[in-house]
């Protein structure tokens, strides 16, 4: 067994365990930093220790002072997983386009039972940065287009 993934806090009921978390760029290559705007998937793996039916898979992006800035899970986007028995492993890939502005993220994985509930939850297993030529401010990067008029 390789080492485990780490949190900042982890909590479950251990009926899943989360084995791997990867923060991939377009090219697939593991990601510390990310140019706004940028395609990236999220890989989350886990492997089950019990039977579980349509159990979830999330992820949550935070500001490293610890603001939700986005979050989903495989419900969310109608992707029903099914069956699972004890030893069956499971990956799920988020792809995303990351039109977050410029600073330091961090990402929070999460394997849950249908009701909410959490096998494994990982708070900031990942640290990434968000790079782009220009600044914004908040945390959405929602690409002003400018146009202008004089009068006189």
């Amino acid at each position: 067994k390789g080492e485990r993934v780490r949190g900042s806090f982890r909590h479950g009921d251990g009926s899943s365990e989360i084995t791997s978390v990867s923060i991939l760029n377009a090219e697939g290559h593991d990601a510390e930093s990310i140019a706004s705007g940028e395609p990236v998937t999220v890989r989350v793996r886990c492997r089950f220790h019990q039977a579980q039916s349509d159990p979830m898979v999330g992820i949550l992006i935070r500001t490293r002072i610890g603001m939700d800035v986005y979050g989903t899970n495989t419900r969310i986007e109608h992707a029903h997983l099914g069956d699972f028995r004890a030893g069956d492993e499971l990956e799920v890939d988020f792809r995303i386009e990351c039109w977050l502005t410029p600073q330091p993220y961090t990402l929070t994985v999460a394997t849950q039972n249908a009701n909410g509930s959490s096998h494994d939850w990982l708070d900031d297993v990942i640290a990434f940065d968000v790079v782009d030529t220009r600044v914004a401010a908040g945390v959405a990067n929602l690409r002003a287009k400018l146009e202008w008029r004089v009068s006189r």
